[in-house]
């Protein structure tokens, strides 16, 4: 029997399991499901990046932050003074 997602939220056709009908709800499927708990220790897990681990700041001089917390900076120049030093 094919499973179903009812208008009312609930999931038909679990039979073959030995559930009954509306045993499981779309709630039950949806609301935190896989848990930390429930991850088996093989299993590879990826941690969400927040659009705060990116930040950064575009233009002729700037800088950009990875996750890891790398930062890239750049930026110019144009003094032609001698004995200057510019890493």
């Amino acid at each position: 029997m094919p499973l179903t997602l009812n208008g009312t939220g609930t999931i038909g056709g679990l039979t073959a399991g030995g559930l009954p009908d509306a045993s499981v709800t779309a709630d039950d499927i949806a609301s935190n499901a896989v848990t930390t708990a429930k991850v088996n220790d093989g299993a590879i897990a990826f941690a969400k990046l927040l659009s705060t681990d990116w930040t950064s700041s575009h233009g002729l001089a700037g800088y950009q932050k990875l996750p890891s917390g790398l930062i890239i900076q750049w930026g110019s120049s144009n003094a032609n003074t001698s004995g200057v030093s510019v890493t």
